[in-house]
């Protein structure tokens, strides 16, 4: 330094110079990196992250397939496994049984009258279980839950029962905090003008 500059800078303000502010600038220019490149890994952090679900969820998604597939596929043929068994079954269990024309017929009609009771059995087994409502679920806190079903199912019902709409035979509803419910469309509820718009609080 010139005998000029260190007249006019004290030797404090040199030392902070070189241990402080030149620190900031070093800093500043590691900070400038983070501001682009943090978003920059966020956004693949949570594409990857998304990719996994939606990996998983494919997965699920194959196998119901594959299920549905299996199911359907037993459904449609077990008419025709069922006839075939009847006639090896009646053709074998005796050396004088003779699978004529009359015999075939009457067997294919009883088969068929039987089919149809153990085709509706299982649909009217889940009628009957459609009917009872019972519902058992704990959420705890600071979850975030989605629920997703077919239309008809249940899912505006099961918010209502949240929200105390649904009339509640047995059991506990027990809800800590406060609810925030905001609907598709506008709705009141089955109270006064000024508990729909105070929502239990006072003025």
């Amino acid at each position: 330094l010139s005998n000029s500059a260190r007249k006019a800078t004290t030797v404090g303000e040199m030392v902070n110079l070189m241990s402080v502010d030149t620190e900031k600038i070093v800093q500043a220019f590691i900070g400038m990196h983070f501001l682009w490149s943090a978003p920059l890994v966020l956004c693949v952090a949570v594409y990857f992250q998304i990719l996994t679900l939606r990996t998983e969820e494919l997965s699920l998604l194959r196998r119901a397939s594959l299920l549905s597939a299996a199911t359907y596929s037993m459904w449609y043929l077990s008419p025709f496994l069922v006839t075939l068994l009847d006639f090896i079954t009646y053709t074998l269990t005796s050396d004088s049984a003779v699978l004529d024309p009359q015999t075939a017929f009457t067997m294919i009609l009883l088969i068929q009258a039987q089919n149809f009771q153990l085709t509706i059995v299982p649909q009217a087994v889940m009628w009957v279980i459609q009917v009872g409502i019972a519902i058992s679920l704990t959420i705890e806190s600071g979850i975030l839950v989605g629920i997703v079903g077919h239309v008809g199912s249940g899912k505006s019902s099961l918010i209502a029962a949240l929200l105390g709409e649904m009339e509640k035979l047995t059991g506990n509803v027990i809800i800590n905090g406060s609810i925030a419910y905001v609907p598709q469309q506008a709705w009141i509820q089955n109270l006064t003008l000024r508990e729909n718009v105070l929502f239990a609080r006072s003025l």
